[in-house]
């Protein structure tokens, strides 16, 4: 199958929108925010009349700035902004590697959309929403998110443009962690479009009011053409998703059957056996982390072959990639400990590399 565009609908209401992730596929909504306070910031200049003031962080790319530090842990250093003195900051020094990433939607912000926020929030006593704001050129890295959510990507001003692909991809994605090892924005022209193709990806661009609708535990690649700012708005996990999160070092298996289990459908009665299975495997372990690791990967492999009419998965024998073993190795000391105490993951969005 080739790379193909998401599809693109008029205005949903929240309901509609929840109800999207049934289908296991990105679709743009355009005019999201039509009618709302957000939608007169739609260009960088309303955008500082507006929000000039609002406080931001500034960090550079996780994955760019960790390769440049040895495969380093989530240090960056973090550098305290406004909206308008970012956008300065951008037209003096266009190539900054400088960006507004993951940074908790300010109160100014989400207020601005009216009530559609909350109504998307449902049952959640207020919504989760991060921010993002980059320059021409910035990108965020291939992955998904580990809090194993559907998200709504919505584009304040600017462009930005996304490449997603399923969990089914993953194989051919060079995963460490839930980040890819597959580098797109060194891949242009030809080379990225038949790259695309090999993973029968969706692209879209969304400009000022639209919003990307992205469901749980979808690999997305996000660019920005031009200078730009967007806020997600972060769904409620599934029951079981919400379960699973964070408790489980990242691999294939486990997006895999998260990814079947994000359109929260009620878990069958082998699907409910299966995933207490899985669940009474978490936390502190009486065994070796890695080996403990080597058994959560050996059962999600069968569940996920049971589940989706996979192959059932090879014994483990360990990961080639040097770096991917040396991360799951971290990741497994450190969620399967031998002794009680061990941490839970904030897993908020994509910002959730192995540590």
């Amino acid at each position: 199958m080739k790379a193909r565009e998401a599809k693109r609908v008029a205005r949903l209401d929240a309901a509609a929108i929840r109800n999207l992730a049934a289908a296991r596929e990105p679709v743009v909504i355009e005019g999201f925010l039509d009618g709302t306070a957000l939608a007169s910031a739609s260009s960088a200049d309303s955008a500082r009349k507006m929000l000039g003031d609002l406080p931001l962080e500034l960090r550079e790319e996780f994955v760019a700035w960790s390769l440049r530090h040895d495969g380093a842990p989530d240090r960056r250093p973090v550098r305290a902004s406004s909206l308008g003195a970012y956008l300065d900051l951008l037209e003096a020094q266009p190539r900054t590697p400088w960006m507004c990433t993951e940074f908790p939607t300010p109160a100014a912000v989400l207020e601005r959309m009216g009530p559609r926020a909350q109504e998307l929030a449902g049952n959640a006593t207020s919504p989760v929403s991060f921010s993002f704001v980059g320059g021409s050129g910035h990108h965020a890295h291939l992955h998904y998110d580990g809090d194993f959510r559907s998200v709504l990507l919505v584009q304040v001003f600017g462009h930005k443009h996304a490449i997603m692909a399923c969990a089914d991809a993953s194989d051919r994605l060079l995963p460490v962690g839930n980040f890819s090892g597959v580098f797109l924005d060194r891949l242009a022209g030809e080379r990225r479009a038949a790259f695309l193709d090999l993973i029968d990806a969706w692209t879209a661009t969304i400009g000022p009011g639209d919003a990307l609708f992205m469901p749980a535990a979808l690999w997305h690649y996000l660019e920005y053409p031009v200078t730009g700012m967007s806020i997600n708005l972060r769904f409620r996990a599934s029951e079981w998703n919400e379960r699973l999160a964070g408790r489980f070092h990242a691999h294939g298996s486990l997006q895999r059957i998260a990814w079947h289990l994000g359109d929260g459908h009620p878990a069958a009665e082998r699907e409910e056996a299966g995933l207490a299975r899985l669940l009474a495997l978490a936390g502190p372990s009486p065994v070796d982390p890695r080996a403990r690791g080597a058994e959560v990967e050996a059962l999600t492999g069968r569940l996920a072959a049971e589940w989706l009419g996979e192959a059932p998965p090879a014994p483990f024998a360990g990961n080639a990639d040097p770096l991917r073993e040396a991360a799951t190795r971290h990741e497994c000391a450190r969620l399967y400990p031998p002794a009680a105490g061990a941490m839970a993951l904030a897993l908020s969005g994509w910002e959730t590399i192995v540590r």
